[in-house]
C-alpha cells in the first residue's frame, strides 16, 4: 500500500442540479492531517518545548508514517 502525502483527506465533490460533478473541493492533505494528529499527542501541560519545536516533531512523525506506509513488503 502506498500513499501520496499530497492527496486530500476528505475531498468533496459538488454536484450541479443535474447530478454531474462540477467541482471538487480539496481539504487538507494527508501529510497535514497526520501531522495534526501527531501534534495532539505531543502537547502536554508540562511540556517545555516551544510550539515551533512541537510542530517540527509532528511533521517529522507524519513524514515517518508516510514513509512506512510507502514501503513495499
Amino acid at each position: 500500500m502506498t500513499t501520496d502525502p499530497n492527496d486530500t483527506v476528505y475531498p468533496i465533490e459538488r454536484l450541479d442540479r443535474h447530478g454531474n460533478v462540477n467541482k471538487t473541493c480539496n481539504g487538507i492533505t494527508k501529510r497535514e492531517y497526520f501531522a495534526s494528529l501527531a501534534l495532539q499527542s505531543l502537547k502536554t501541560e508540562d511540556n517545555t518545548c516551544s510550539a515551533g519545536e512541537l510542530a517540527e516533531v509532528a511533521v517529522l512523525m507524519a513524514d515517518a508514517l508516510i514513509a512506512e506506509l510507502n514501503k513495499t513488503k
